[in-house]
């Protein structure tokens, strides 16, 4: 097994006690984590070069790098590696769909960082890949509203283009509002299409995580 530094760990939103843990593998734990099922196959490349990497190993392993629960639908599960592959299961990981090849350009085969399912609709979800590790910067911000089949870019005005994205959130209470959190800001889309304006009142600084109250 191998995991990143930052490995996925999340609890279930509709089993209690459960949770799951992603390192190439995704995991199933129960008992308070005192035992654990192994509930998909190796979801990555298992690129031998990639994961015996120099270094320290843990900052390109051949890993999960996001894992979600939908909390619109119990046992639908996604999962995105360092190295490009895009995963759900609708069914707690007794089978898994790859949806790689259905990514658009330039997302295909790059690191995914973020994945959103939506709140009320289980086929909505949005995907935040990057490749700024190799010198692309444009931000990219993917949505499905059929279960992975088909993706749209929901980037447009108002995100720098050499502004990476690192993650995007729907808002808990209101069906419109996505908030992206970038390298350099938190960017708010308060309609369809664009613009994407910066939120007012924050530092120009990476933002990694959004937390939002209903």
């Amino acid at each position: 097994y191998r995991f990143h530094w930052n490995a996925p760990l999340l609890g279930s939103r509709h089993k209690s006690g459960v949770l799951y843990l992603a390192g190439n593998r995704v995991f199933r734990l129960t008992d308070k984590g005192e035992h654990f099922q192994v509930i998909s196959p190796d979801l990555t490349n298992n690129n031998a070069e990639r994961v015996n990497a120099s270094g320290s190993g843990a900052e390109n392993f051949g890993v999960i790098y996001s894992l979600a629960e939908s909390p619109a639908k119990a046992g639908e599960l996604w999962a995105g590696t360092d190295d490009g592959r895009l995963w759900v299961t609708e069914n707690d990981g007794s089978n898994w769909t790859e949806l790689t090849a259905n990514l658009p350009e330039p997302a295909r085969g790059e690191w995914i960082v973020r994945i959103e399912p939506g709140l009320k609709d289980p086929k909505v979800a949005y995907v935040v890949t990057n490749a700024y590790r190799r010198g692309d910067d444009r931000p990219t911000i993917l949505r499905t509203a059929d279960l992975g089949k088909t993706w749209q870019s929901v980037v447009g005005e108002g995100i720098p283009p050499n502004d990476p994205v690192e993650v995007v959130r729907e808002d808990p209470v209101n069906p419109q509002p996505l908030y992206a959190g970038t390298h350099h800001g938190l960017f708010a889309l308060f309609a369809p299409g664009p613009p994407w304006p910066p939120v007012a009142g924050l530092p120009q600084c990476a933002v990694g995580y959004v937390a939002l109250r209903p």
